[in-house]
């Protein structure tokens, strides 16, 4: 069988979805790896909080028994700090990881459907 030349364009779009597909593997790493300063910044901002209250005596008198209303409202604060935090330190959200994967997926498999191709030439 005579090998056909090289398409410059299958060339391209090959290495352009391996970089693609090296940069998002590279995003998350880099997930992995901010993920342990994400956590001492929120360990800060918790010790800064606590002090807070200590120092200026602002910490409400805890009720032996609170309602779920009171712990529905202590959980969204809580969610809506740890959210500001992590937007602040741009960690990718959950979503962003699935929607990063899922590209890797479509690139990895287009990546494959041109290599394949690329062969039986």
């Amino acid at each position: 069988m005579a090998k056909t030349p090289n398409n410059p364009v299958t060339e391209l779009a090959g290495g352009l979805f391996e970089q693609i597909r090296l940069a998002g593997l590279g995003a998350l790493a880099t997930v992995q790896r901010e993920s342990t300063r994400v956590l001492t910044a929120l360990i800060e901002e918790g010790q800064s909080i606590e002090a807070r209250f200590k120092n200026k005596s602002a910490m409400p008198p805890v009720k032996p028994q609170a309602s779920a209303q009171d712990v529905a409202k202590l959980e969204q604060i809580f969610e809506d700090r740890v959210a500001r935090i992590l937007k602040q330190q741009k960690v990718p959200t959950k979503r962003d990881l699935q929607t990063l994967s899922a590209q890797m997926e479509v690139l990895q498999q287009t990546l494959d459907r041109l290599t394949k191709q690329r062969q039986h030439r």
